[in-house]
């Protein structure tokens, strides 16, 4: 038995857990009720792999060994994002909008602060369902740019981070900066420390989020 909690420790309804024993190759599946609690029955004494997983949270995996009664507390963090950019050494110029298309950019923009705005009326009201995450909507883009002198040199590859984004829209804690060459990491970074996002919020609080962030910087003949 036990309990699946989000992040901020408020209870977690309709997550689902799987128990599965590698011996003898079964299974046992149930879902936590609206109070965030959940109970197996029947179980052998064994070793298990639970796993723990809802829409919009991380997954959770552990081995479990089970020799009678056990209860649990389980936690699960809001799921981090993931950003993929491309620069390219030879420019290329973006292609203009026509009114049709940005007509179509204008309407949805329209149709994200409606559902922000619908959204925030359900908080006030206290309506909004227990683990209710709404993402989080670039505000403030830049794009790297590619050193002129590795450009010259041919020198490319892929860059790696990890950052987070701030409940104050910015971007904190870059960390795990991997690439090809120095030069490449810092204009990678200098760039995502310019983004800007509205908050995420979890339960109509903001939260801060993870973010994975993947920058191709591509050579052109």
């Amino acid at each position: 038995t036990g309990s699946v909690t989000d992040q901020t420790d408020g209870p977690l309804p309709g997550v689902a857990l799987v128990l599965a024993n590698p011996a003898d190759q079964s299974k046992h599946e149930v879902r936590t009720d609206t109070a965030g609690r959940f109970e197996f029955v029947g179980l052998r004494r064994a070793g298990y792999v639970l796993d723990v997983q809802r829409s919009g949270f991380s997954a959770l995996k552990e081995e479990i060994q089970l020799s009678g009664n056990a209860e649990r507390k389980l936690r699960l963090k809001v799921g981090s994002l993931v950003e993929t950019i491309t620069v390219t050494s030879q420019a290329v110029p973006a292609p203009a909008l026509d009114s049709a298309e940005q007509q179509k950019r204008d309407e949805a923009r329209q149709r994200f602060a409606e559902k922000r705005q619908q959204f925030q009326a359900q908080c006030e009201a206290g309506a909004v369902k227990p683990g209710t995450i709404v993402p989080p909507a670039k505000v403030q883009d830049a794009r790297p740019e590619y050193p002129e002198h590795l450009k010259t040199s041919g020198v490319g590859g892929t860059v790696t981070m990890k950052a987070r984004i701030g409940t104050d829209w910015a971007i904190r804690d870059v960390s795990d900066v991997q690439g090809p060459h120095p030069d490449l990491e810092a204009a990678a970074t200098r760039a995502v420390m310019q983004w800007r996002f509205t908050p995420t919020t979890l339960n109509c609080q903001p939260v801060e989020v993870d973010m994975r962030v993947v920058t191709n910087f591509a050579t052109r003949p």
